[in-house]
């Protein structure tokens, strides 16, 4: 099975290979892609296999069972990512509508970066003095403060902080005009990056190291950078980031649990590295951490074999249906994704439970083949497949039209940086497709706004005129 599982992580890479070349698959979708497979899929498959009984891996299941599962959310994705290679993998009727050829000035993206800035300062504040000043006060708040007035309107906040976000990424995918707003607007995205990293890492956060890496991928190829020096700031990028990053994570991982992880924390524990016993071990703690946090499917093999196939059935949908209606609105709506309706109930806290860990406090990822099989049993795959398959159709459409607005769309279904949301289990598909077209719904109303509106100012100028 060892080798199956190598073999489809392969198969899967040139698939992507393939899809990169597709002039019908947006670029950022295949790179995101290719982020998503090498991260969640070869690293931990390769780390696994091959160092087994090297490293200290804290294995939740058997060799066997993780092989099983690996294979099966290998196979899942590859059989979705075949559908991509249909002639027009996208929607037309996005692709043709006016939005999609709405244009945004420097001047106004600036403007919104710089209020996506003061966004992220003020939820660093929020974070702080509502949610929690620890990782572990952060995980329980979702649990302990449901039904508090802050809870009820943190996801209405959390949702806008992320389309902000999404707005900024989108910045950096586009060529803009030379000149000082252009300079004004590049440095404010530098400013916004570098605060998302700093902020997010005090909180506990190790995925955020991957964002500045990945961000400048993208952007080398938008701004149509040559094979050559892409390849060459990537390879240099890549080092600093493994290395660089390697550490903080590292250091992240001891420290969050402990207590409110601090800047002094970080700079102290950076200067044991010069140790040459930290130095020698950091290669196994760095290959540990990986699939620590990556390897989701000893996670679903632990779903679906301690809670049972069909246990979840179709009450994590209702939360999903309902996911556009703001909590402050609805406080009693159940939660996405979740078996009873609370975050208790969702399969990352459940697993956690499994795991020993508190169940207000624990949080781990669990493959969405694993979780379609926990709803529905393995008829849950079918849905699985077809769901992603017009998920990534949507996200698609959406990162081909030459819009902004529309871009950020696409790069909010994404997942910057977890890449979480770009295969996942159906009924966050259904999430998430609700909550785009009604910010779509939004955007069109406004620019058939903007349309008709000078149009009827010139209207009554010849009439104005008439009467003089």
């Amino acid at each position: 099975m060892a080798f199956l599982s190598i073999l489809l992580q392969i198969v899967l890479l040139l698939l992507i290979a393939r899809l990169m070349r597709s002039p019908g698959v947006s670029q950022v979708l295949s790179t995101s892609l290719l982020f998503l497979v090498i991260i969640w899929y070869v690293l931990p498959n390769f780390i696994t296999i091959f160092f087994w009984d090297s490293i200290t891996i804290p294995s939740i299941v058997d060799y066997d069972l993780f092989l099983s599962y690996s294979i099966l959310e290998s196979l899942m994705l590859l059989l979705t990512l075949v559908f991509l290679l249909r002639k027009r993998p996208y929607f037309q009727m996005i692709m043709d509508s006016d939005l999609a050829r709405a244009s945004v000035s420097p001047s106004l993206a600036l403007l919104v970066v710089l209020i996506a800035v003061g966004w992220i300062w003020a939820s660093n504040i929020v974070a702080r003095d509502y949610v929690g000043r620890s990782y572990l006060e952060q995980n329980a708040f979702l649990v302990i403060a449901g039904g508090t007035q802050v809870f009820n309107n943190l996801g209405s906040f959390v949702f806008v902080q992320n389309l902000l976000a999404c707005f900024c990424y989108a910045c950096l995918l586009k060529k803009w005009p030379k000149g000082i707003q252009t300079r004004t607007l590049y440095f404010g995205l530098l400013v916004w990056v570098v605060m998302t990293v700093f902020y997010q890492s005090l909180l506990g956060s190790r995925v955020i190291l991957i964002m500045p890496f990945f961000l400048l991928v993208l952007y080398g190829q938008a701004q149509q950078w040559s094979k050559r020096k892409l390849m060459s700031i990537v390879a240099i990028s890549a080092v600093g980031t493994l290395t660089v990053g390697g550490i903080l994570a590292i250091i992240i991982a001891q420290s969050r649990n402990n207590q409110e992880l601090k800047i002094q924390d970080i700079i102290s524990e950076l200067n044991k590295t010069v140790d040459t016993s930290f130095a020698l071990d950091a290669g196994k703690e760095l290959l540990t951490n990986i699939v620590t946090k990556f390897d989701s499917f000893s996670t679903g093999a632990l779903l679906v074999e301690q809670m049972g196939a069909g246990a979840g059935g179709w009450q994590p949908y209702w939360g999903s249906v309902l996911a556009v209606v703001p909590r402050a609105l609805l406080p009693s709506k159940p939660v996405p994704g979740s078996g009873d309706g609370t975050y208790l109930g969702h399969p990352s806290r459940l697993v956690a439970g499994a795991m020993g860990m508190y169940f207000s406090m624990g949080n781990v990822q669990v493959s969405p083949a694993a979780i379609s099989i926990w709803q529905f049993g393995y008829l849950g795959l079918v849905v699985l497949f077809l769901f992603n398959s017009v998920h990534l159709y949507l996200i698609n459409s959406l990162l081909l039209t030459r819009s902004i607005p529309l871009k950020s769309l696409g790069l909010f279904m994404i997942g910057i940086p977890t890449l979480l949301t770009l295969f996942t289990y159906a009924d966050y598909t259904i999430m998430d497709m609700e909550r785009i077209l009604m910010v779509y719904a939004v955007f069109f109303f406004f620019h058939k706004i903007q349309k008709l509106r000078p149009s009827w100012l010139l209207a009554q100028r010849p009439i104005g005129r008439s009467l003089v």
